[in-house]
């Protein structure tokens, strides 16, 4: 008793030290002084190291406070933890302290900078800190994993038995501190009210002795509260705190902190950015979410209980950008927006506006006044909104730059549902998504029609089983399950369908009703599902009404779903057996006679001329037959002249090339002069033979007059007075090279046609043949 150590240095290998007492009174710690002595420098560099302490000894630490017959009183040492492979476990004798302060000592100067540390103090001493009696100290935690438990009365991080906290910082750790019956989680133990409790980041979690104790701060006292949580940074779960948490120390200015708990949905994941608005100090070394996917961070107030900014991401590839809201009452709360109408719809909180009522306990967004429009704008990807045009809700809502995702895990809610015939009008880039499956993007319901009349983009996706916009697709609904009818007037919409499910029009087992999907104008680009239509009705075996796609104007570009089986009728010479539409059906096993799509206009490009099932008729009944001229400026407007125009016209507005540079007309037999943008070509359309067509450019004084294209060769039909020692010359693409190919006389054959023209016959005979051909004299 009484004799001091001197410096104690471990860099590695297995170690077990016990302490022992004197008379069963006054022991010594297992590694540091004696009863009564002084304490040098310990330092744990790597290792295993277990440690228990004597009768009123610190586990690593001091001894108890004094010894028998007047020798010399004990002094608290320095103690230093660190090394990615040091294992302690630290167990304090009676009344003192796991590592720092035997019976009646205060802590000393603790560090732990790395290692996994287990910390537990007997009664009256804290895991890490005071022993009985005895202030905290000064403890930082730098990193490393430290667990900690208080004995009775006792802090598990900080004062012993009536012992103040002492001066506690914790930067990167992670800590685990459970006080003892009494005493604080971190903090003070019981009966005893002053100290600095500094966290500036890390993952914290405290909890409170039974009684009474706190998780960070005082323990049960009886005594004024003069201690300071000062909190800058960390994942901090601690749900009961005195005094109050601060970010900075107490002036009269001084902003008080609540806990704002987020849900990632990732457990024990490490945080590798955060960010909010109005608290950009925020620190996040070494901070994690807990056990259950959540992260508490405290933070003050926001400016005028608004709502402000927030981002973060996770190692796993977690990344949310978000909102929040703390008002000075404390009321913490965190979510997404959009605005209605310009005023900000918090997904957090219920709320209403003009013309829309928000619903937080399942996330609507009703907009029920029918009188009323509603501009909804923002970006949610996480599901927490769902759009609904109620019965007897507006006639007319607007998306402007608003970008939309179902929650995946959500079934047979779409992101928007339309329950009352409204338009729909979009400005800007809108991107609707379903996540979960039987979502469509956009649903519509079955009594009512959507009219889609914007001037910008609208991207529409379905989950699985679902279309991207018309029906869920839910299996329950294949009689019921139709969509109301959606008419095209404006705008840009590209819908992609789920699997089995088309881009517009049906989901899984969803049929389409006469009149279903109407294309007044406006540019559609529909993608079907796997084993689904592009534009029509949902995978199910059973026949569409007739009349159930109309397309009068504008640009129609179908893409059938991939995955589908050949049909037995395939090599039928009527194209009415052709199988899996881009345009219409999807898979069935009877020869269709019947006429859903009616094309009275405007450029309906399928994906391939012969997936086109069944044959399009036009408003008499006559079948059409696809004419498609490519190699055009894809997406470019397209100036179309049709003579003579077919039976009752032919709608040429707001016409434009696919992305593959291609328009499709749907014309019945004849033939015709068609002229896009100044170039003008001859289609001869016969059933089951209508061949692309390629563009003819005169030159000089020589003029085409008709171009005619079938697998076997080109006819160019020339003035005959332009005959004598013509040149031809052909390219695959435009614009001709410097030195144009020429065709060889032998590949060409003349025919005088009596009418003072005549017809050069070209054999292509080139494995890809030429696209572009010019006449001009020698």
């Amino acid at each position: 008793a009484g004799g001091s150590s001197g410096p104690i240095v471990i860099n590695g290998g297995k170690i077990t030290a016990n302490g022992s007492g004197l008379s069963g009174k006054y022991g010594g710690a297992g590694i540091g002084g004696s009863a009564g002595g002084k304490v040098g420098t310990i330092t744990i560099h790597g290792g295993t190291v277990t440690a228990k302490g004597g009768y009123g000894g610190a586990g690593i630490g001091s001894g108890s406070i004094s010894a028998l017959y007047g020798m010399a009183t004990a002094i608290a040492g320095t103690i230093l933890i660190d090394g990615s492979n040091t294992v302690v476990t630290a167990q304090g004798g009676e009344n003192s302290a796991g590592i720092g302060g035997g019976d009646g000592m205060p802590g000393g100067t603790v560090t732990i900078s790395n290692g996994t540390v287990t910390a537990t103090g007997d009664w009256g001493g804290a895991g890490v800190g005071g022993g009985r009696l005895g202030a905290g100290g000064t403890l930082t935690f730098a990193g490393g994993y430290t667990k900690a438990q208080g004995g009775y009365a006792a802090a598990g991080i900080g004062g012993g038995h009536s012992g103040d906290g002492g001066t506690i910082v914790i930067t990167a750790a992670r800590i685990k501190a459970n006080g003892g019956d009494f005493g604080a989680g971190i903090g003070e133990g019981a009966n005893a009210s002053s100290g600095t409790l500094d966290i500036r980041g890390g993952t914290v979690t405290a909890t409170g002795g039974d009684d009474g104790g706190n998780s960070l701060g005082t323990g049960y006292t009886t005594n004024a509260v003069t201690g300071t949580i000062l909190i800058t940074g960390g994942g901090i779960y601690a749900p009961y705190c005195n005094p109050r948490p601060v970010n900075a120390i107490p002036t009269a200015d001084t902003n008080e902190l609540y806990a704002l708990t987020i849900e990632t949905g990732s457990p024990n994941v490490l945080v590798t950015n955060l960010w909010f608005s109005q608290a950009t100090y925020y620190g996040f070394e070494g901070t994690r979410t807990d056990v259950n996917g959540n992260l508490t961070v405290w933070l003050p107030a926001t400016p005028n209980n608004g709502i402000c900014a927030a981002k973060l991401a996770l190692a796993d590839g977690t990344a949310l950008e978000f909102y929040y809201r703390i008002t000075s009452e404390g009321d913490a709360r965190w979510g997404y927006i959009l605005t209605a109408n310009q005023k900000v719809v918090f997904s957090a909180i219920s709320d209403s506006g003009n013309g829309w009522t928000y619903s937080a306990s399942d996330h609507r967004l009703l907009l029920n006044d029918r009188t009323i429009p509603v501009t909804i704008s923002g970006e949610c990807r996480s599901g927490a909104f769902t759009i609904v045009v109620p019965t007897g809700g507006t006639e007319r809502v607007v998306f402007d730059s608003l970008t939309l995702l179902s929650d995946p895990k959500a079934a047979h809610i779409s992101p928007i549902i339309v329950s009352n015939s409204c338009t729909l009008a979009f400005s800007a880039t809108n991107v609707i998504e379903a996540l979960g499956s039987y979502s469509a993007g956009i649903e519509v319901a079955r009594d009512v029609e959507l009219r889609l009349d914007g001037t910008g983009t609208l991207y529409a996706t379905g989950g699985r089983y679902g279309a991207g916009i018309g029906s869920r697709g839910d299996h329950a609904l294949s009689e019921d399950g139709a969509p109301g009818r959606i008419v095209v007037v404006g705008g840009t919409i590209e819908a992609m369908g789920g699997e089995s499910a088309a881009g517009l029009g049906g989901g899984l087992q969803s049929n389409l009703r006469a009149g279903g999907i109407v294309v007044l104008g406006g540019r559609l680009y529909a993608h079907g599902g796997s084993g689904a239509a592009g534009l029509g009705a949902g995978k199910g075996n059973f026949q569409i009404p007739d009349g159930s796609v109309i397309v009068s104007n504008g640009t129609v570009v179908a893409y059938g779903g991939t995955g589908t089986v050949l049909s037995e009728y395939l090599s039928l010479a009527d194209s009415q057996s052709d199988f899996v539409a881009s345009l219409g059906n999807t898979v069935d096993s009877t020869i269709s006679l019947f006429r859903p799509l009616v094309v009275v206009g405007g450029s309906a490009v399928p994906m391939n001329i012969r997936e086109v099932r069944p044959r399009p008729v036009d408003d008499e009944g006559n079948a059409l037959y696809g004419v498609v001229i490519s190699n055009l400026t894809a997406n470019a407007a397209c100036h179309v002249s049709i003579s003579p125009p077919p039976a009752n016209g032919y709608g040429l507005d707001g016409i434009y090339a696919s992305p593959e540079g291609e328009v499709c007309l749907w014309l019945p037999e004849g033939e015709y002069a068609i002229t896009i943008n100044a170039v003008s070509w001859t289609a001869v359309v016969a059933k089951g033979n209508v061949s692309t067509l390629r563009a003819a450019f005169a030159s000089g004084a020589v003029s085409v007059s008709k171009i005619a294209v079938s697998p076997a060769g080109v006819n160019l039909t020339i003035p005959t007075s332009a005959r004598s020692g013509v040149k031809i010359y052909a390219s695959p693409t435009l614009p001709f090279p410097a030195v144009p190919n020429e065709i060889d006389p032998s590949q060409c054959s003349l025919k005088d046609n009596g009418d003072g023209t005549t017809t050069i016959s070209i054999r292509l005979i080139d494995p890809a043949p030429q696209m572009f051909f010019k006449v001009a004299e020698p």
